[in-house]
């Protein structure tokens, strides 16, 4: 019985083999008429026959390409047709990978968490699949931006904190995007997020060989190169960063290039740049006049620009309605502004007490001197500016009118950036001092000194190179943002004739920077980065630059120096004429240093035999004094002194054959009380009548 009943079952399964068989022609007609429409780009007629196919036959194929077809109409009604459709497909044939992935996709559209289930399933029948490997890593992905730093608030003291969850995600991300990179090595986008999962943990050193890999494998990727420019500012890689950004703008159409660098800085202008005329003219001076640093072949300011949008764009855009990150709301204050001190998610809840009301999904962010608060009022991802709502049912749980706030924000502080360097930010004594050309009177320029003094009191050699080496600049800038000059030096050695010792612990090393230009107010900046460590010092500021060639009488600025040597040429840092001068940066002097004086006066009459005849007046004045001041020119002892007990004035005559004319002179401050005193000298021409002054202020210890 057994075998008769073996044998019926044989013959029953033949017959209905042939039976379908014979039936394919017909149904594999229908079907192929329907794809051959499909690719003329007939999508009704196409429609019509993988319906004929599908209703006539149940052929799962059909079924496939109607919910594709119904999936791309993209509504809510034609989804469901599509989920309909694709069901029946995998009824008739289970183990079907693409038709579990369309399936995953229309999911995936209202709930990740029912599409996780469907990848999973995929992965049942096909452990390597990298498209369900990708999106499982995608989801989980999301679900860590979710909840990382993110809580739920159960009263005023009491919170509960999802970081916890947050970091499974995170875990579970990397797991899938790795085995899908090792089933797909060449599949971009799984390089791609995992460097965004990274990148999101503060782990940019673990994201970058994954962004070096997709332009390994195609270096037409713009927004890999665009991540990259993020990635090595964020690692201070400031030249790689730059270089990043330059391919990433090279690949750029002409309007996302406009979008990219125009667009963004245009929203960042003030009253004073908001100007018609040509923009990109515009758009450079504006990030010129931000440079932080000079002496970089590099803009950190404008990295740090390009790096904001880059992120923007990255973690605020609204896919599903068109909003580029950098044009949400959240990106516009990412733009301004920079990362937060603090970022926090608010989970949402439904406060039940008295008036139900919804407590909606908000985000506050936290600067030094400022806060804002974003809420998701549609539950789409948009976080829109908080706006309070006191009476309504839906309420963001920041309490503050940030829209209000930022409308204000835009015209009072449109942006906001602190220099972050790759080396600590320090400080160093310097001084800016003006002369007259003394080499060529008809040189209407002045010449600028920058002196500098670099504390060596704790200098020591590691592998043969001094702490201290350094590169400085002095830098100069027109009112039409034009470079109109610079002096950039690199110092290797630091020889002991320009130390300064003001006590037996405390000694510096001091250089000069010299630049002629002609007199105007200009941007004068001043800097300094050690070669060790990338430190820096960077002082940017307006300065007028005197005219000394009005004819009428003038005085230099007054040098406080320590030593003034009439032999040895270039010994010093500052020459002027056969003057080396060794200037004291600090203006501080103690028992342990020489006070010299050292001034210019310029434009004197002369007589039929050409001397000038000019009276000197030197005033010096203890700030705040309450003491008899002394008189404290032990060598000028002849010269008249005031009874005033706060300042002491000494006078002499001065002739001489030059009519711009060198002076400098020896300081004794010894038994003198310590403080700040006012040095004011004043020239006063006997043959012209007219008078001249300059004044600088001395620090005794």
């Amino acid at each position: 019985m057994r075998i008769i009943g073996t044998n019926i079952l044989a013959a029953v399964l033949v017959l209905y083999v042939s039976a379908v068989s014979a039936q394919e022609p017909d149904v594999n007609a229908f079907h192929s008429r329907g794809l051959t429409a499909l690719k003329e780009g007939k999508i009704k007629e196409a429609e019509e026959l993988f319906s004929r196919s599908a209703e006539e036959y149940s052929f799962a194929p059909s079924y496939f390409e109607l919910a594709k077809i119904e999936f791309d109409k993209n509504t809510v009604y034609s989804r469901g047709k599509a989920r309909t459709y694709i069901q029946k497909a995998i009824w008739k044939d289970p183990r079907n990978i693409d038709y579990r992935l369309l399936k995953a996709k229309l999911i995936d559209v209202f709930s990740s968490s029912m599409a996780y289930d469907v990848y999973e399933d995929i992965l049942d029948i096909d452990s390597a699949n990298t498209e369900a490997l990708f999106n499982l890593g995608r989801i989980s992905e999301d679900g860590f931006y979710e909840y990382h730093n993110s809580f739920m608030e159960y009263g005023p003291d009491a919170s509960i904190s999802y970081n916890d969850f947050a970091y499974k995600d995170f875990s579970k991300a990397e797991t899938f995007f790795k085995k899908a990179i090792n089933s797909d090595p060449g599949r971009i986008d799984s390089y791609m997020h995992l460097g965004y999962l990274y990148s999101e943990a503060g782990q940019y050193e673990d994201a970058i060989p994954l962004l070096n890999r997709v332009v390994q494998i195609d270096s037409s990727t713009k927004n890999a190169y665009l991540f990259l420019g993020y990635l090595y500012y964020k690692t201070f890689r400031d030249s790689s960063s730059q270089s990043a950004y330059k391919k990433a703008l090279g690949l750029m159409t002409k309007e996302e290039k406009k979008d990219f660098q125009d667009s963004t800085t245009m929203m960042l202008w003030g009253d004073k740049e908001n100007e018609p005329g040509n923009i990109e003219k515009s758009v450079n001076e504006f990030w010129d006049r931000r440079d932080p640093l000079y002496l970089t072949k590099y803009n950190e300011r404008l990295l740090e620009h390009y790096s904001r949008v880059a992120y923007s764009n990255l973690m605020f855009s609204v896919t599903r309605q068109n909003i580029e990150g950098w044009k949400s709301d959240r990106g516009e204050i990412m733009v301004r502004y920079g990362e937060p001190l603090n970022r926090v998610r608010l989970r949402p809840y439904i406060n039940a007490g008295g008036k139900t009301q919804m407590m909606l999904k908000t985000d506050l962010w936290v600067y030094k001197n400022k806060a804002f608060g974003f809420t998701d009022d549609f539950m789409n991802k948009n976080f829109r500016f908080s706006v309070p709502a006191l009476n309504g049912r839906y309420l963001s749980q920041f309490s503050f009118d940030t829209y209000s706030y930022v409308t204000s924000l835009r015209r009072t502080e449109p942006e906001d950036y602190e220099p972050e360097f790759k080396g600590p930010v320090f400080t160093l004594p310097y001084s800016v001092i003006q002369f007259k050309d003394l080499d060529n009177d008809n040189n209407r320029n002045t010449r600028i000194y920058v002196n500098y003094a670099l504390d060596i009191s704790h200098k020591a050699e590691l592998r043969n190179k001094y702490l201290l080496q350094h590169q400085s600049g002095l830098f100069l800038t027109d009112s039409n943002y034009n470079r109109t000059g610079q002096k950039v030096e690199d110092f290797t050695y630091l020889g002991s004739e320009r130390e300064l010792r003001l006590s037996r612990y405390e000694k510096y090393w001091v250089n000069s920077l010299e630049l002629e230009t002609k007199p105007d107010s200009v941007s004068l900046a001043f800097e300094v980065i050690r070669n060790l460590d990338g430190g820096v010092s960077t002082n940017h500021f307006r300065y007028l630059v005197k005219d000394f060639d009005t004819g009428k009488l003038e005085i230099s600025d007054i040098v406080l120096a320590s030593g003034i040597d009439k032999q040895s040429s270039g010994r010093y840092s500052l020459t002027r004429k056969k003057l080396n001068i060794l200037p004291n940066p600090t203006q501080t002097f103690t028992r342990s240093t020489d006070i010299f004086l050292y001034y210019e006066v310029y434009n004197l009459e002369q007589d039929a035999d050409r001397k000038t005849n000019f009276e000197q007046k030197i005033t010096l004045k203890k700030v705040n004094a309450n003491s008899f001041i002394e008189n404290i020119f032990s060598s000028l002892a002849h010269l008249f002194s005031t009874k005033n007990e706060d300042e002491v004035t000494l006078t002499t005559n001065y002739q001489s054959l030059e009519k711009n004319t060198q002076v400098y002179l020896q300081l004794d401050m010894k038994g003198r009380r310590p403080g700040d005193y006012i040095i004011t000298v004043t020239a006063a021409d006997k043959l012209s009548g007219s008078a001249a002054s300059s004044q600088t202020v001395l620090k005794w210890r």
